[in-house]
């Protein structure tokens, strides 16, 4: 599948004003740093650009409940900011996508500093990492519910405010099933779960980061999307060739 952006493609104005605006102090947090839940509408608001010109490529999912045991009286779910699904009739929707968020770390980011400078900072990418520990939990849950088939890699976005990475994550075998890194369970597989804690107390990867505002962010989040695009093209013609409502509404 093409990309839908055009490679000279140049991020909107009022895109960049939105990013500034959400590094901002405003004057009710002179000593506060802009909360968590500001970058949710940020993200949102950059993912549609990558909706056009086709609105039934993708819908997005707010606060995705994944049950961690679907089948059973087992509660305990992960539950993703945000997702990129694919609805379809009849059928569990397809998951394209994750995203979790934390709040902007204002002593580092407020002045936007380039990527590479900022993956330099070792609280930064400690953050990236714990958040790829969560990120990963949430794809097993993914997995779980049948929402991708079993061998395929499911991609994560973490954001830091405006700044974000990712990483792909799958296929998991049965014992990996088992584990959650933040939630750990007497019933999981002892050798996936030592296998887990070694790697929640690696040092931080080196990763490469973007900052939404700029055409390099762009063109990558694109790149990611379009690699779901073959996965779910049955759901997306499905929808963009749904006829008109055979009811009438009063």
């Amino acid at each position: 599948m093409p990309f839908m952006l055009n490679p000279n493609y140049k991020v909107p104005n009022h895109l960049q004003h939105l990013v500034m605006c959400s590094v901002s102090r405003t004057s009710t947090q002179t000593q506060k740093d802009p909360k968590e839940d500001i970058t949710y509408p940020v993200i949102n608001d950059f993912l549609l650009e990558h909706r056009l010109p086709l609105p039934g490529r993708f819908t997005v999912y707010p606060q995705l409940k994944l049950l961690w045991k679907p089948h059973g009286n087992d509660t305990r779910s992960e539950i993703p900011d945000m997702a990129l699904v694919n609805f379809r009739l009849g059928a569990p929707f397809l998951f394209r996508l994750g995203i979790e968020s934390k709040k902007l770390v204002w002593a580092y980011m407020h002045d936007l500093p380039r990527p590479a400078d900022l993956a330099l900072n070792p609280i930064i990418m400690t953050q990236f990492h714990e958040l790829a520990l969560q990120a990963e939990d949430q794809a097993k849950a993914v997995v779980k519910n049948k929402h991708v088939p079993d061998d395929c890699q499911i991609p994560f976005l973490m954001f830091i405010g405006p700044y974000w990475t990712f990483e792909l994550f799958g296929p998991f075998n049965e014992a990996q099933l088992s584990v959650r890194h933040r939630k750990q369970s007497d019933s999981a597989d002892y050798g996936a779960t030592i296998e887990a804690f070694f790697r929640s107390q690696q040092e931080p990867p080196q990763r490469k980061l973007y900052l939404l505002g700029t055409q390099a962010s762009a063109m990558q989040l694109e790149e990611i999307i379009a690699s779901k695009d073959i996965f779910t093209l049955s759901t997306q013609h499905e929808a963009q060739q749904y006829q008109e409502w055979p009811i009438t509404l009063r």
